[in-house]
């Protein structure tokens, strides 16, 4: 699954890296997330989601996914503003 659409511009992130990225949304506001790339530059996309307001549920949570492509443009036709590497990140030792 990805999150980004292959029309927009592809980005390639360093490997080992810890990324934020944001875009703005049709709605008028704004989104993040955390991209974490592994080694061998695999990347993993962690955000946060509204869950709804289902009695009994979270009404939010954080969602996990890989991804195949990172692109300027997301599935949604939102604008990815930016993704900004964080200095300093180690990467945890993969057992």
């Amino acid at each position: 699954m990805s999150h980004f659409a292959a029309g927009g511009g592809a980005i390639v992130l360093a490997p080992s890296s810890f990324y934020v990225s944001t875009s703005q949304l049709l709605t008028g506001g704004f989104h993040w997330c955390a991209l974490i790339t592994d080694v061998n530059g695999t990347v993993t996309r962690y955000h946060w989601s509204h869950r709804g307001a289902v009695r009994g549920e979270k009404a939010e949570g954080v969602d996990i996914h890989p991804l195949q492509n990172v692109h300027t443009l997301t599935t949604d036709n939102n604008a990815v503003f930016g993704f900004w590497r964080i200095d300093g990140f180690t990467p945890r030792a993969v057992r």
